[in-house]
């Protein structure tokens, strides 16, 4: 294998490998959001007033939603990014090795064929949808 080849195939997987890192870092941070929101919740149901506690926990939740979807949306951010920097070098090796270029188009028309709705639907907007429930309850906790 050429050098260059080789070295496209390696720069290839590096940002592949980064763009599947911050997709494993998004559900982490949501997990632990998740985990933090659910204590903060039965904390205060088991508050026996139930007031004291009611406003500042809704506040910390809308404060810890809006932080979990902006850091979910600078993940998708920093995902694209090397998904298309990825995208460039498979190009780039396509060009060098016309053998290793694979028809996607096929592929991606029977895929649109099998989920015509969910193919509509962003992936990151669901995920940024779980911050957006964890401020909701955030909102309902300080104005109920």
């Amino acid at each position: 294998m050429p050098a260059t080849l080789e070295t496209l195939l390696g720069l290839y997987k590096e940002q592949a490998d980064q763009a599947r890192h911050h997709e494993e870092l998004r559900a982490t941070v949501t997990n632990v959001v998740i985990a933090v929101a659910g204590a903060l919740f039965a904390l205060v149901r088991l508050d026996q007033g139930g007031a004291s506690l009611q406003r500042p926990m809704g506040a910390f939740l809308v404060a810890l939603g809006v932080f979990g979807a902006l850091v979910s949306a600078k993940h998708y951010e920093r995902n694209r990014h090397h998904a298309r920097l990825a995208r460039a070098y498979r190009q780039a090796i396509e060009a060098l090795d016309p053998g290793t270029k694979v028809k996607r188009r096929p592929a991606r028309k029977k895929h649109e064929r099998r989920f015509p709705r969910l193919k509509r639907i962003p992936l990151w907007s669901l995920w940024v949808g779980i911050h957006a429930f964890v401020c909701g309850v955030g909102v309902m906790l300080m104005f109920a």
